[in-house]
C-alpha cells in the first residue's frame, strides 16, 4: 500500500490568524441543529486552525467515514492495478466441437457495480473462446471475502439498510435477476444469472448453477471496473453497500488473504494513522455509530486526502450534484464547496466534512453534531455554517 503524502507546508511570511468572528458565528449557527457538537476549520495552505469549537471530542462519523474507506482505496489501487477484474475461468481445455468438459467459474473480486453490462462482457468472452456446450455448471466463486452479507451493525447478517447482499461476487447488489429480490447467497445468485445470460445466447449448460471455489482454473475473460468509478459512486451517492464492499476489496489488496470486515476496519484505521490522524473504525460505511472520531482529526484527514485527484473529484459539490445537489444552492457556497455528508437518523447524529475555495484560498472543515433535533434541522444548520465559511475573507 502506498500512503498518500500529507500536504507540505507552504513557505509563507506569516501564519493566518484565528478568526474569532468566524468561530462565534459558527457556534451560533450550529445551535439551530439542537444537541451538541463541534467543528474545526483549517487553512489548507498552512494547516493552521482558523476556527474551532470542541474539536477534540470523538463523535460518530456517519457517512463521512466513507472518506476513510475511499482514501485507503485510492492509495492502495494505483495504476496500472486500479481496476476490479471479475473473471471467467476454466480448468479444462475447450474441445474442437466447442464443448467444455467441466465447470465454468465466475470469479468475483468484490465489484459492487457489477450488473448486466459486466455479465454481457464476460459472455462475449465465453463465445470468443468458442464455448458452445458446458458439461458441468456455472460456479460462482465469492471466496475472496468472508461469509458476511451485512455489516458490523448486524454482525454480518443481512442488513436491509445496505440495500444489497455483500459478497466478493454479486450481480445487481446480490440479485439473481434484474430487479429481483436480494438473495442470501450472492455468489450463487450471480451464477444463476450468468447461466441465464449464456443460455440466452444459445450456450447449452448441463449442470445446475451453484456456489463454489475454483479448482486451479485459469482466467480467459475479464470485466473491468475502474476503482475510481466505485469511489465516485460511494461518495457522490453515499452508497453504504459499495463502501462496505470497497473496504473489503482494499483489505484483500493490502493483506492478500480472505477479507473480513474486522480486518478491513483495521486497515482503514492504520492508513489514517499514516496521515497522522486517528479514528475508531468498525466498518467501511459509517452506518455503525461506533465508527467515530473528532472534528480536528477529520478535518486534518480531509486536508491530507484532498490532493488525491480521484477522491477530490468524488465529493459532492454544493448545489450541483450528489447528496448536495439540493443543498447550498446559492453563492458563495454553490459550486465552490465540496463535502461528504453524514447522517445517522436513528441515533440523531449528523456530520459534514469537506472544503471551500474562499477568495483565493481553501478552507477545510469538519462539522459533527449529536442528539440533533432532526436531520432537516441539522442539515440546515450545516448549510448555513458552510455558507458562512465560504463567505469568510482572509485576515
Amino acid at each position: 500500500m502506498s500512503a498518500a503524502h500529507a500536504p507540505a507546508a507552504a513557505h509563507v511570511a506569516a501564519a493566518p490568524k484565528t478568526d474569532k468572528t468566524l468561530k462565534a458565528d459558527l457556534v451560533r449557527l450550529a445551535k439551530a441543529a439542537g444537541g451538541s457538537g463541534g467543528f474545526t476549520v483549517i487553512d489548507d495552505r498552512t494547516g493552521r486552525t482558523v476556527a474551532a469549537s470542541d474539536p477534540d471530542t470523538s463523535r460518530p462519523l456517519g457517512s463521512t467515514a466513507k472518506l476513510l474507506t475511499t482514501g485507503l482505496a485510492a492509495a492502495t489501487f494505483t495504476p496500472p492495478t486500479n481496476y476490479l477484474n471479475t473473471s471467467v475461468e476454466t480448468s479444462t481445455p475447450v474441445g474442437v466441437d466447442g464443448t467444455l468438459d467441466g465447470d465454468l467459474f465466475l470469479v468475483g473480486v468484490g465489484d459492487p457495480l457489477m450488473g448486466e453490462a459486466q455479465l454481457q462482457t464476460l459472455a462475449d468472452g465465453v463465445q470468443r473462446a468458442g464455448i458452445r456446450t458446458i458439461s458441468g455448471s456455472i460456479v460462482g466463486d465469492g471466496s475472496r471475502f468472508d461469509d458476511w452479507v451485512g455489516g458490523p451493525s448486524t454482525h454480518g447478517a443481512f442488513d436491509l439498510n445496505m440495500n444489497g447482499s455483500i459478497g466478493a461476487l454479486t450481480y445487481a447488489r446480490g440479485r439473481e435477476a434484474p430487479d429481483g429480490p436480494l438473495q442470501p447467497d450472492p455468489a450463487r445468485a450471480a451464477a444463476f444469472r450468468f447461466d441465464d445470460v449464456l443460455e440466452a445466447r444459445g450456450v447449452v449448460i448441463r449442470g445446475t448453477p451453484r456456489q463454489g471455489i475454483r479448482d486451479g482454473s485459469r482466467p480467459f475473460a475479464f470485466s473491468q471496473t475502474p476503482v475510481s468509478a466505485v469511489i465516485e459512486d460511494i461518495n457522490k451517492r453515499s452508497d453504504d453497500f459499495a463502501a462496505e464492499m470497497l473496504a473489503k476489496i482494499a483489505a484483500y489488496k493490502v493483506d492478500g488473504t480472505q477479507a473480513t470486515t474486522a480486518r478491513a476496519a483495521t486497515d482503514i484505521a492504520a492508513y489514517a494513522r499514516t496521515l497522522h490522524t486517528r479514528f475508531r473504525v468498525v466498518g467501511g460505511s459509517g452506518v455503525d455509530r461506533r465508527t467515530s472520531g473528532a472534528p480536528r482529526q477529520l478535518a486534518r484527514y480531509v486536508r491530507a486526502i484532498r490532493r488525491t485527484a480521484v477522491v477530490a473529484r468524488s465529493l459532492p459539490i454544493a448545489g450541483v450534484d450528489g447528496t448536495l445537489v439540493n443543498r447550498m444552492m446559492s453563492a458563495p457556497a454553490r459550486g465552490n464547496c465540496h463535502a461528504k455528508t453524514g447522517s445517522l437518523p436513528q441515533s440523531r447524529d449528523s456530520a459534514l466534512a469537506g472544503w471551500c475555495r474562499v477568495h483565493g484560498r481553501t478552507l477545510v472543515f469538519a462539522i459533527q453534531r449529536t442528539r440533533v433535533t432532526s436531520q432537516p434541522a441539522a442539515k440546515d444548520a450545516e448549510d448555513t455554517m458552510v455558507e458562512r465559511i465560504a463567505a469568510s475573507r482572509p485576515r
